[in-house]
């Protein structure tokens, strides 16, 4: 496949992920009251993020083998892996919310299928797909990668078509039905690798370099989330929801960003060494990040009014808070996190996400007391300044 065919599977793949995560979004907005789209949110949230810690890097390992035999032994032995971290990081998932929620889902059971469909199975899809794609079947591999997505989708579609008193709970059973005939259909119709006997599924050195990818990928992704997952903690349920629907389209418009980033990470890693060759791609890099962020942060800005009309009457004080975070679409904090990763300098991009997210959270659970959802957008406003300033600053220490 040529590289100009790969950037077309791979702007429509995104323009399809954010059709299909807009529509969800909108669609939500009439199946739940505030409160619970705050809790599902939350949940959901949690779910998604520990579900990146469960692949333990495989994906970025599968990108690195060269022959098939061992792609076949590192997907074989990475999806056993997988399975027992996820089934580890589902029961804390389900400790958690039951703890710090203080059962405010109407069903455990609701909060058990959440946990095995986004941190099980979903991430065994997720891993099946960067197989399929490390073996250069790229739509192929893309339309597992978004099936989940779809398959929400056609779950709330169904729960709104067959009646107003459809719940949170319907809506789950029905994802649950469907992406159990997703797995049924993949199983069947595409061959798995055949079992391998070797001795260890990956080396020790293997192993190493996959869980720092892992952690400095997730790292990046909690800090992202963060805040929607502890939303119902910190702000009353109404504003809750209001808060993390508008994080949730604000997130959502930034996708035709990540594209760029894709796009040109390959080039800045394969010029690494050239320090004056480097210089012209990051600004090149930066500019854009800024430039589409500004665009992104207008448009946000002025059509938060004309567009409320797409959702239910009860989150009318939804463009009050999308108008505020829209000015978060202009930080271009992930570019930079992107260059120290060029640089080479993986620990203190992790050093800076976590530092600025305690700093963000601890900010947010004062603030929030007094301010509501401004006390949260300022706490994680601060903490990506923090993060621009310092990576700034390594940077042009590093080249000047």
């Amino acid at each position: 496949m040529t590289k100009s065919s790969e950037s077309i599977y791979l702007t429509l793949i995104l323009f399809v992920k954010t059709l299909f995560q807009a529509s969800f979004l909108i669609l939500l907005t009439y199946l739940l009251p505030v409160d619970e789209y705050a809790n599902y949110i939350s949940a959901m949230t949690l779910a998604i993020v520990l579900a990146s810690f469960t692949t333990l890097g495989a994906n970025y390992l599968l990108l690195q083998q060269a022959d098939l035999k061992g792609k076949i032994r590192i997907y074989r032995g990475y999806s056993k892996l997988a399975l027992k971290a996820s089934l580890f990081l589902s029961c804390m998932f389900l400790l958690f919310v039951n703890s710090v929620f203080e059962n405010k889902f109407t069903s455990s059971l609701t909060l058990a299928l959440i946990a095995i469909l986004e941190i099980i199975i979903v991430p065994q899809l997720l891993l099946f797909s960067f197989y399929q794609y490390s073996n250069y079947k790229v739509i192929y591999s893309q339309v597992v990668s978004v099936s989940p997505l779809l398959l929400k989708l056609v779950a709330i579609l169904l729960c709104l078509f067959f009646g107003s008193n459809t719940s949170l709970e319907s809506f789950v059973w029905l994802y649950s039905v469907l992406t159990v005939f997703l797995v049924m259909i993949i199983i069947s119709s595409q061959p798995f690798p055949e079992e391998r006997n070797e001795k260890s599924p990956t080396t020790i050195s293997e192993f190493v370099q996959g869980v720092k990818y892992c952690v400095m990928h997730s790292a990046s992704f909690v800090h992202a989330e963060v805040d929607k997952v502890f939303i119902s903690i910190w702000l009353p349920l109404n504003s809750a929801g209001l808060y993390a629907l508008a994080s949730r389209i604000v997130h959502t418009t930034l996708i035709p960003i990540t594209a760029i980033y894709i796009k040109l990470t390959p080039e800045l890693f394969s010029l690494s060494t050239d320090k004056r060759a480097l210089i012209p791609q990051i600004y090149k890099l930066l500019s854009l990040s800024m430039l589409l962020g500004c665009i992104f942060s207008v448009l946000v800005y002025f059509l938060s009014d004309k567009v409320m009309w797409l959702f239910d009457s009860q989150y009318a004080g939804l463009s009050e808070v999308l108008s505020l975070l829209s000015l978060l679409c202009i930080s271009f904090k992930s570019a930079l996190l992107v260059v120290l990763a060029v640089l080479k300098l993986p620990m203190l991009r992790f050093f800076l996400e976590v530092s600025s997210l305690l700093l963000a959270c601890v900010l947010a659970s004062y603030l929030s007391t007094f301010y509501s959802f401004y006390g949260v957008f300022v706490s994680f406003f601060i903490g990506d300044i923090v993060v621009i300033l310092f990576s700034l600053l390594v940077i042009v220490y590093h080249f000047f």
